[in-house]
């Protein structure tokens, strides 16, 4: 079994890699919360601005992006001065991955107490998480590495703890404490969720550890004082804000406003536990079990990892918006605890789990997106014209790579859906995205549109073909690109069978002659 488990960790961690770089997209946040404000910060193009980085929310801070993505980015843009985005995009998931499996691997032996090491990595390596969402360019991906770092460090102190009776402690335990307040400062500031998953766990630690090395916790709480005001300064200077930012503090007032969480979900109590955790590990439910079963739950109580599930379980549930992507820093810490693999009928439901979820969420989900603007953006075209995009994601925009890019969407208005009229008189460079606004927002942005110009691009998936083609007594539709490679998991109609069809494509669409 051991060497089987070796095998298949080794093919794990490759083919993750090869799911890694696939145009699959999980969710806006991953473009709209870390690539879109790094291209028009470094690259200079123009795009989206999320609202997390208007001036007057600031609610969320550019200082983990550029420590985690920044000398990418820099290199990129500046050095190498590459035109595809798909390019970069895969570069970047590159590094998300690499640093993921590196930092897992640096860190997993101190907590795991178990020696079967082998039985942990096969997991990380084989789980759909680490090559379909940890490897996409997620904050959430970022708390993850923060996470297993703070974990490992709190570990250390605690055996020091342990070990220290008869030796003072010196320079290099200082520095450690020093290296677990900065982690923690760009943790929060990273994501304001951060302190949910360490509260238990640095509970802990400050009564087995810093309550008996009172120097050392001072040293801590500077460290966290001055790194906060550093990067307190620094938001401030890219907000060009006259009051100083605190973009983690302006993130929690805007989450703590149930009016708010409103426009982007609202969530049952249970939705984490329930239905976002199964989702993430599948059958290792079954090992917590089977674990909890024949060992002592009071040993399992007292672990670091076992503290900072129970932490962020209850903590994160307490907010009403609930998305699986919050559970990601979670996944690691699940197989540090909970990987006695005892049967072959277990091992083979696994890697079915994983390998029909890898698929769907780390190959095909939403990729068609990125398919139609990498096919555009090849095309070198001088003046984009203008692309509308009806029932997708919201299109990454910055992978346009265009300096002169307009971006136009939808805005409530009461209780419906407009565009504000002044964008539709934008002819060059535009995007506007109608996301899933009703047919007849879609006619009305066209006739306007094509009130001023001959043609523009329209990119709808396939399961909306059906309702599109309503509109051909109105227009000339000529499809111009197609992929069947874009699954759709929002539109489904058991009454149109179409809509369970997969892809994506571009029309030419003008007016009706």
């Amino acid at each position: 079994m051991l060497s089987r488990l070796k095998s298949m960790t080794f093919w794990g961690y490759a083919l993750g890699l090869i799911i890694a770089i696939q145009p699959s997209y999980i969710h806006p946040d991953e473009y709209f919360q870390t690539l879109e404000m790094l291209s028009q910060t470094i690259g200079g193009v123009k795009g989206t601005i999320p609202w997390e980085f208007q001036t007057k929310y600031a609610a969320r801070s550019y200082v983990p992006l550029y420590l985690m993505y920044g000398p990418l980015y820099y290199i990129m843009f500046k050095v190498l001065h590459i035109q595809d985005p798909v390019i970069m995009l895969t570069l970047v998931r590159v590094q998300t991955y690499l640093a993921y499996i590196i930092v897992f691997k640096s860190t997993f032996k101190r907590l795991c107490k178990s020696k079967r090491f082998d039985a942990i990595e096969f997991l990380v390596a084989t789980s759909y998480v680490t090559s379909s969402l940890q490897s996409h360019s997620f904050s959430n991906s970022v708390e993850t590495l923060i996470l297993l770092g703070v974990l490992a460090c709190y570990e250390y102190l605690m055996r020091l703890r342990n070990n220290d009776k008869k030796k003072k402690l010196n320079e290099e335990y200082y520095l450690i404490n020093v290296g677990i307040a900065i982690l923690i400062v760009i943790g929060i500031f990273n994501r304001m969720t951060f302190p949910a998953f360490i509260f238990l766990p640095s509970l802990r630690v400050f009564f087995k550890y810093y309550i008996h090395h009172f120097k050392s916790f001072m040293i801590f709480l500077f460290t966290m004082v001055i790194t906060s005001l550093l990067f307190i300064q620094i938001d401030t200077y890219f907000f060009k804000s006259d009051t100083y930012v605190i973009a983690s503090w302006n993130n929690l007032q805007y989450n703590l406003d149930v009016s708010n969480l409103q426009m982007h979900g609202l969530h049952a109590k249970y939705t984490h536990l329930l239905i976002n955790l199964p989702q993430l590990i599948g059958p290792v439910l079954i090992l917590i079990v089977t674990t909890i079963k024949y060992q002592k739950l009071r040993d399992h109580l007292q672990r670091l990892p076992s503290l900072c599930i129970i932490s962020t379980l209850i903590i994160l549930s307490i907010f009403p918006h609930q998305e699986l992507r919050f559970l990601i820093p979670l996944t690691p810490l699940f197989f540090i605890i909970f990987h006695d693999i005892h049967s072959k009928l277990w091992l083979q439901s696994w890697l079915l789990f994983n390998v029909v979820l890898a698929l769907i969420m780390g190959c095909f989900h939403q990729s068609g997106i990125i398919r139609a603007i990498s096919y555009y953006q090849h095309q070198n075209n001088s003046d984009l014209g203008v692309h509308i995009w009806w029932k997708t994601y919201m299109p990454p925009t910055w992978m346009y790579l265009n300096k002169n890019l307009t971006v136009s969407t939808t805005k409530f208005l009461h209780t419906e859906k407009m565009v504000d009229f002044n964008d539709l008189k934008i002819t060059h460079d535009h995007v506007i995205d109608l996301k899933g606004s009703d047919i007849t927002l879609l006619n009305s942005t066209l006739s306007q549109m094509l009130n001023q110009i001959d043609e523009l691009v329209l990119i709808v998936p396939t399961s909306m073909k059906t309702k599109l083609f309503t509109l051909q007594s109105n227009y000339t539709i000529i499809e111009d690109f197609h992929t069947y490679a874009h699954l759709d998991l929002d539109h489904f109609d058991i009454n149109d069978l179409t809509t369970f069809i997969p892809g994506i494509s571009s029309y030419k669409v003008s007016k009706f002659i």
